[in-house]
């Protein structure tokens, strides 16, 4: 990843332990990279927003967008457990980026 962003390990290592934040041009390679906004990257994306809202409504935009980007079939339940999982791992990537 380093290699492609131009960057050394090392500023790689820093950006993903939080003791160094990247520049704004680098923050949108990252998200050309993952093919996602920058929004997206810095937790501005409506999955988040929709999810803290929490209820019903909140559960079935959740459902919707994890249809959309692949996450969940149509037929499948969205479970607590799934849905915790995907979470975890998604703030775990936006971790690294933010």
């Amino acid at each position: 990843m380093a290699d492609r962003l131009h960057i050394s390990n090392t500023t790689l290592s820093q950006y993903e332990h939080g003791s160094r934040v990247p520049c704004d041009d680098i923050k949108l390679k990252i998200a050309a990279m993952f093919h996602v906004s920058t929004d997206y990257l810095l937790g501005n994306d409506q999955l988040f927003s929709c999810y803290s809202a929490g209820g019903k409504d909140g559960d079935d935009m959740l459902r919707r967008k994890f249809i959309k980007y692949g996450l969940l079939q149509e037929e499948e339940e969205l479970t607590e457990e799934k849905l915790e999982d995907y979470l975890h791992k998604l703030r775990a990537v936006m971790d690294i980026f933010c």
